[in-house]
């Protein structure tokens, strides 16, 4: 989904989904929002789709002014004419090299914003069926009656190309223009037979954050442009998109600019081409003979262009390493400045210490007679604490049998109480049983002194009786 709006009477949208489907963007600076997903930064807001096409080319944004005015009042490019000239030893040199690696003429080509049709120049020399693609009908013409080269007007998607039709398709600095890149690249391998590639160079975003790019003035700043890179790709989110639609394989290689990447992709996995086959197709006829010379000054000039970076570059470590190594040289004579001055002053502290030292000798050394005296103490202590201890050892030997005796008198002591207590009980019953008999006895001593005194009665009266006997005997006789 994408929010409208208009400015300046032109139609305008928020972007709010990434091509990969994710909706988890954040702002990235004015102009751009990131997508949290795949890292792609995405141009918004931007205007609508139809914005970027051509129908008028004097009116039109890619149209005839976008060749002629923008790029070199914009970005200080040079206009189509000088570029169609510089192009031609340069950057097509530097392509053509890794597009032969993969396909040899007579194959067929088709190369998207081909701009004058410069690449596809050179690769018509070379022998390749080769045809350029552009928006601009002005620029289409211009390209016809510059290089005599087939260029076709419009997008890829409206074209008249048909399916599986093309061994090579070539897109240099045209996929962030795209304003739906998975609809084109879509597109871009059902035109592609089975074992044809795409050669793609594309402006390379590292990852970092807009203020680090701010703070070292990195030449990525420079693609930053509105309205006009509409999609910024990581390594990871490109290799990413062109593998959603099919290209399984993919190769990087060191781009002619530092802020930009470039790849080949293809279905599977193609062959390569050795260099000498590619010499030897080339020596073919008088056309591609030229282009191999142009190679020849190409890669020589490139070497040279190597040798003098690598030397340059061995200059300015030197210098480098010659402004570190005079700052440092700055610095270590302040640092000897500072440990002189603190040499001095030691010095003059050195006596001061001098003297302190022979006082602490002085101490020391009757410390000394001090110590031998304590420490004869202390070995007298030692002998003490010796026979100490061994009467230590003897005393708790006595505690240890104490307390062992204890432990059996202990257990002696429980079996007495418990004998006691069976006593105890014993005794309480017997006592029970002793006053119980007390009282038996009591009552029969009651009884016993009431039958005396009951016999004392009858022996009174057998005593009465007996005498009372004797008497009446004595009156019978």
């Amino acid at each position: 989904m994408m929010k409208r709006r208009g400015i300046m009477g032109k139609q305008v949208i928020t972007i709010d989904k990434c091509w990969c489907g994710s909706t988890d963007l954040q702002k990235y600076n004015e102009q751009y929002v990131k997508c949290m997903s795949c890292s792609t930064l995405l141009n918004s807001p931007r205007f609508v789709s139809e914005y970027f096409e051509v129908e008028n080319d004097n009116n039109d944004f890619y149209g005839k002014n976008y060749w002629l005015q923008h790029q070199t009042e914009s970005f200080g490019h040079p206009d189509i004419r000088k570029r169609s000239r510089e192009d031609l030893t340069q950057r097509c040199l530097y392509w053509l090299n890794t597009i032969l690696k993969y396909k040899m003429p007579p194959t067929r080509s088709l190369e998207l914003g081909c701009g004058p049709g410069t690449l596809v120049h050179l690769m018509k020399q070379c022998g390749f069926d080769a045809t350029g693609l552009e928006l601009s009908r002005w620029v289409v013409e211009y390209g016809k009656s510059t290089h005599g080269v087939n260029i076709i007007h419009g997008k890829i998607e409206d074209a008249t190309i048909p399916d599986e039709s093309q061994d090579l398709i070539i897109m240099m600095d045209v996929l962030e223009h795209f304003t739906d890149p998975v609809h084109t690249m879509t597109v871009v391998a059902d035109k592609l037979k089975e074992n044809g590639i795409v050669v793609i160079q594309t402006p390379r975003f590292n990852h970092f954050s807009y203020e680090e790019l701010l703070e070292t003035n990195d030449m990525f700043l420079k693609q930053f442009k509105d309205q006009e890179h509409l999609f910024l790709f990581t390594q990871e989110s490109v290799e990413r998109l062109i593998s959603s639609v099919g290209f399984q394989y993919v190769k990087f290689y060191e781009p002619l600019f530092g802020y930009d990447m470039f790849l080949v992709a293809s279905k599977k996995e193609p062959l390569i081409n050795s260099d000498d086959d590619v010499i030897t197709h080339l020596e073919g006829n008088p056309n591609s003979r030229i282009v191999l010379a142009m190679l020849d000054l190409y890669k020589k000039q490139v070497h040279t262009e190597k040798e003098a970076i690598l030397r340059l570059e061995s200059v300015q470590k030197l210098e480098a390493w010659l402004k570190e190594s005079e700052t440092d040289r700055e610095a270590r004579l302040v640092i000897i400045n500072a440990l002189e001055k603190r040499l001095l002053e030691s010095e003059s502290d050195r006596e001061a210490r001098l003297g302190i030292i022979k006082e602490l000798e002085k101490r020391l050394q009757e410390s000394e007679s001090d110590r031998n005296a304590r420490l004869s103490i202390i070995q007298e202590l030692q002998n003490k604490l010796e026979v100490c201890e061994k009467d230590h050892q003897a005393s708790l030997a006595k505690i240890n049998d104490l307390q062992r005796q204890i432990a059996e008198c202990e257990g002696d002591r429980q079996a007495r109480l418990g004998i006691i207590q069976e006593i105890q009980e014993r005794l309480i019953e017997s006592e029970e049983d002793r006053a119980a008999r007390l009282s038996i006895i009591q009552e029969l001593e009651k009884k016993l002194v009431e039958s005396e005194k009951d016999r004392s009665n009858r022996l009174e009266l057998i005593h009465e009786l007996e005498r009372q006997l004797k008497k009446k005997n004595s009156e019978h006789k």
